[in-house]
């Protein structure tokens, strides 16, 4: 999420739309990284090979609190000598919690 909105990325951000989600109001945005900002390295463990691609994707920001909930990312035009053809991924952001007392471990 850093690298997503970190101003290096020069992440161009379009409004899509306002959507309700698990009873938020949220605010989605289509994006779009070009190669030469990605910081999204994509491995291949067979070759030992590593790419940064541009990608797209979608966020879902809460209109009350500018809290990220969602972002979703696929790699855009991967090398044809790559053995990866495309990357997608999800990751749903809540609070979570961590246990029910404070407990200090020495």
């Amino acid at each position: 999420m850093l690298n997503l909105f970190h101003p290096g990325t020069r992440t161009n951000f379009k409004f899509l739309k306002e959507s309700v989600t698990s009873h938020v109001t949220t605010a989605v945005y289509d994006f779009e990284v070009a190669k030469v900002n990605s910081t999204w390295s994509i491995h291949d463990d067979t070759t030992r090979v590593h790419v940064e691609p541009a990608y797209t994707g979608r966020v879902w920001i809460d209109v009350s609190t500018a809290r990220v909930l969602r972002i979703e990312m696929e790699t855009k035009n991967m090398p044809e000598d790559f053995n990866i053809k495309t990357v997608e991924t999800a990751v749903d952001y809540d609070y979570v919690n961590l246990g029910t007392s404070a407990t200090c471990y020495r």
